[in-house]
């Protein structure tokens, strides 16, 4: 696929595993730039050669100056794109890799590579990511997000409804069960959903805004952020303080704006390529959450 996911076009510097080291005894660098990826569902043969039971995404790189092509996974991928070009500043200060963001349902990965742009480390969970990111099927996934050590904050931006009312309950419970770990473990998190999904009625919204005064929830317009036309979403977190600037942004303008329901059926008109596309976050977003993030975890660190 030539598009789909933010590191298409993107321009890296990667270091081949079998690449010849210089006269000085170091390793050289290759340009390249990201032409496409497949979902992990959708590998041909000649990308799933060795991989094992668990399948994951690959991107397809051309080098620059003599056009061949190199398979990267994902975490290569985004590091390539960091290696390319030089961090951006934070606050005066270049930010020190730590583990920062968790991405679940990342889907495109806009998020991560705003964050990987900074020097912080994020991670990635979607299905069309890795065979084995089925938040479903995964039985295991609280426990690892309590035993593994902690990210500072995690962003849930699960899927619309399947249709499947068993199979999306399940999702929804699974999700509200990961957000009260969290909280009750006094750890930052982000749930973003569009406002009329069937999450928000789940008895878990009722419950958390019932029992705790430090969650917010609010709306959101991608449009305010560069997106061709208005998409609504619903934001609850207990960091409201690090999303302020982005909140203040996106206050609503009274006006006449395609609800969620006219929108995904106009996405679906639109055919899977634009689809794919409306769905991704604009630039502006993702830049701005990490930018609030990242500078209130500078503030707090002594």
């Amino acid at each position: 696929r030539h598009w789909g996911h933010t590191l298409v076009n993107e321009e890296i510097a990667f270091l081949p595993q079998d690449g010849d080291p210089t006269a000085d005894g170091s390793n050289t660098y290759l340009r390249a730039r990201l032409v496409g990826w497949w979902p992990q569902a959708l590998l041909p043969p000649v990308a799933t050669e060795g991989v094992g039971e668990v399948r994951q995404a690959i991107f397809m790189a051309q080098e620059s100056e003599t056009g061949d092509r190199w398979q990267l996974r994902l975490s290569d991928a985004m590091m390539a794109v960091a290696q390319s070009q030089p961090q951006l500043e934070q606050n005066g200060v270049i930010t020190q890799r730590r583990r920062v963001l968790f991405e679940v349902f990342a889907g495109s990965c806009e998020l991560s590579l705003a964050f990987h742009r900074r020097g912080a480390e994020a991670s990635q969970y979607d299905l069309c990511l890795s065979s084995d990111q089925d938040l479903l099927t995964d039985d295991g996934f609280l426990d690892r997000l309590e035993r593994d050590p902690a990210w500072d904050i995690v962003h849930f931006a699960p899927p619309e409804a399947s249709g499947d009312p068993a199979k999306d309950r399940k999702l929804e419970d699974r999700v509200w069960a990961a957000v009260r770990l969290l909280h009750g473990l006094g750890r930052a998190f982000v749930l973003e959903s569009p406002h009329g999904a069937s999450l928000w009625n789940h008895e878990g919204a009722t419950e958390l805004l019932n029992q705790h005064d430090d969650i917010e929830v609010w709306n959101l317009d991608f449009e305010r952020f560069g997106a061709s036309d208005s998409r609504i979403v619903k934001v609850m977190t207990n960091r409201p303080e690090w999303l302020a600037e982005l909140r203040a942004k996106s206050a609503l303008r009274p006006s006449k704006r395609p609800s969620t329901r006219q929108w995904a059926s106009r996405a679906a008109a639109s055919g899977d390529e634009e689809e794919k596309q409306l769905r991704m976050y604009p630039k502006a977003f993702a830049e701005a959450y990490a930018e609030g993030v990242i500078g209130a975890l500078m503030e707090a660190t002594p």
